[in-house]
């Protein structure tokens, strides 16, 4: 009996002792946010999809932060992007091959530890055509999250996809991708 409770007292001191981050946790993704830029001569389009799923949807902590997934897979449905405007988006969703296509995806290869974040390396899949993307995924923490963030370019014609044209003017080739997950 004094051994156990020896023992049990132990580990409270060695959980008093050792702060609380240095405990593990898992956190769940509670907020997923992706957006889209386009530069046309006349307006910059500013466009954002609505639902965005990510797989793993828990990630741990420990005494080195947020612990490496082995990979990560994220799926955003076409009929989630919005831009504003509903005339601009059915444009949008048929440029990207809606609807025999139905979402964007991305699928890692290979993630490493950079000071501050992750370097990611993947397959980004965009109205059917699958090319490697590589983006770097800020880390930073506040108010008990942590925020995985990052953003990264490509240009439409590698898509096969026509950059939309407004009055006889064509938009950029480059479309800028923004990423944010909170993690609680």
């Amino acid at each position: 009996m004094k051994r156990i409770f020896g023992i049990a007292s132990i580990f409270l001191v060695f959980g008093l002792i050792f702060p609380i981050s240095l405990r593990s946790e898992d956190l769940k993704i509670s907020q997923k946010t992706l957006k889209f830029t386009v530069i046309h001569p006349f307006k910059t389009v500013n466009g954002v999809c609505g639902e965005v799923n990510i797989t793993p949807t828990t990630y741990s902590t420990g005494a080195n932060g947020i612990q490496l997934p082995k990979a990560v897979k994220i799926e955003a449905p076409l009929k989630e992007f919005r831009s504003g405007d509903e005339n601009r988006d059915s444009h949008i969703l048929e440029s990207l091959g809606f609807p025999e296509i139905q979402s964007v995806s991305f699928s890692s290869t290979s993630i490493d530890v950079t000071e501050g974040g992750w370097f990611v390396s993947g397959n980004l899949t965009v109205n059917g055509v699958t090319k490697p993307v590589k983006t770097r995924a800020n880390i930073s923490s506040s108010n008990g999250q942590i925020e995985v963030s990052g953003k990264f370019q490509i240009k439409m014609g590698e898509y096969r996809i026509s950059p939309p044209s407004l009055l006889f003017a064509k938009a950029k080739e480059e479309v800028e991708i923004e990423f944010s997950f909170l993690l609680r």
